[in-house]
């Protein structure tokens, strides 16, 4: 125990990134404070007995009305959350003038390097390791390949 009492429980939540068959990336507009008409991801908080995974799909569908699959892969290893943050402040660092668009940029190249390490994934575990190298590899040609982002 702390000295300031005991260590409040995280609250666990879980966002998605969903693509359309032409890369582009869904992004809601949220609703309720503290981030009202802010746009994001869409996401919330993880319910009593549900998998990241499976709230995620929730939360997309509470949030558009789509129903989409959660990719197994993504759910089942740690990191991705800062490693998707590393990406965006990278994409940020050369586009400070357009937040909204190198953050999206961002998290569109995280889905197609995603997409490349699933591929031949074994498991989790190669995964992980297979997400790093995905990311190192990408260049702005497989990027422009493959992904596109519109306003």
């Amino acid at each position: 125990m702390s000295p300031e009492g005991p260590a409040e429980k995280p609250i666990e939540c879980a966002g998605a990134v969903v693509r359309d068959g032409a890369g582009r990336l869904l992004l809601v507009q949220r609703g309720r404070a503290p981030s009202a008409g802010l746009w994001s991801l869409p996401g919330g908080r993880v319910e009593p007995g549900e998998t990241a995974a499976e709230a995620a799909a929730r939360e997309v569908t509470e949030e558009t009305g789509l129903v989409v699959e959660v990719h197994e892969l993504l759910a089942t290893v740690t990191g991705t959350g800062c490693m998707s943050s590393a990406l965006t402040g990278c994409f940020l660092a050369m586009k400070p003038q357009e937040p909204l668009a190198a953050a999206a940029e961002a998290l569109v190249a995280f889905g197609v390097a995603g997409e490349d390490a699933a591929e031949g994934a074994r498991g989790p575990g190669s995964f992980h390791v297979g997400l790093y190298d995905a990311l190192a590899a990408l260049d702005p040609e497989t990027l422009d390949g493959r992904a596109r982002v519109d306003r």
